[in-house]
């Protein structure tokens, strides 16, 4: 009985760590100038790139700068800039994106993790008005320079106090749903976590209450089975069928479905230029 009591502990134990203890994710600093579109020469990249160094050193955030011609709009590049960051280096992970598609004529600026409490819908705005003047004038160099000037700066001012935060968007169940339940309903896992052991232990402390001890009933001795017939009745009858799918009944068509979504919590803005 000691036994059982000592297991059922150590597996409500175990049950309480594994609702109870939040997952730490530690990622590195990590960068990424990715020039799809063709905007900036040799010399450019090369001064972007040391300054992504620097910041990302700095900060021990993931700094992008992204261009392509994939074709999204002010309206729909907001989605595809989180799905990439997210899909590339988690929904989760600090950091800081500026996504420019000419296709488009579109850019977005990405706030991911603990970065996007440092970013205050002025801070995102002044930070957009000043990028988007410079793709306007086609001075794509000096888009990107505005982009990373600002985060660098409002990295260094800190988290501001007392201002809107409006364009953070939270998706905590889909950036850690193991996460979420436990915060939502935690204490209600935990309760019935402890109404279920106490359970259990009742239950077999009562079964083996009386186990090896007198007072136990001889089945065998009391007890006698006489058979005086036997008839087998013929009850029902069940047939299962089973189709094979032959390829003749296939159609040779397949359907498909993509969602911009996904990428989880985000902050910044996106405009058109």
């Amino acid at each position: 009985m000691m036994n059982v009591t000592k297991r059922l502990s150590a597996m409500f134990a175990a049950m309480i760590m594994v609702f109870c203890t939040p997952l730490l994710v530690f990622a590195a600093g990590q960068t990424e100038l990715r020039d799809d579109a063709g905007l900036f020469t040799s010399e450019e990249e090369t001064q972007l790139q040391s300054e992504l160094d620097t910041f990302v050193q700095k900060t021990g955030w993931v700094a992008v700068i992204y261009t392509n011609n994939e074709g999204k709009t002010e309206d729909n590049i907001k989605p595809f800039a989180n799905r990439y960051y997210a899909d590339k280096y988690g929904k989760t992970t600090a950091g800081v994106m500026l996504t420019i598609d000419m296709e488009g004529r579109a850019i977005d600026f990405r706030t991911k993790g603990d970065a996007m409490y440092y970013f205050s819908d002025d801070r995102v705005n002044t930070l957009l008005d000043d990028v988007q003047y410079e793709m306007k004038e086609a001075d794509y160099f000096n888009a990107a320079e505005k982009f990373l000037y600002y985060v660098d700066r409002y990295y260094d001012e800190g988290i501001p106090e007392g201002e809107s935060n409006e364009n953070i968007d939270l998706q905590e169940k889909e950036d850690n749903k193991l996460l979420y339940v436990v915060t939502h309903y935690g204490i209600f896992i935990a309760i019935g976590s402890i109404i279920v052991a106490v359970i259990i232990v009742v239950v077999v402390k009562s079964r083996y209450k009386y186990n090896g001890k007198a007072g136990t009933y001889d089945l065998k001795k009391n007890s006698k089975t006489m058979l005086t017939d036997k008839q087998d009745i013929f009850l029902t009858k069940h047939v299962s069928v089973t189709r094979i799918q032959r390829d003749s009944d296939s159609s040779g068509g397949g359907s498909s479905s993509s969602s911009s979504g996904g990428g989880g919590s985000s902050g910044g803005g996106s405009r058109s230029f």
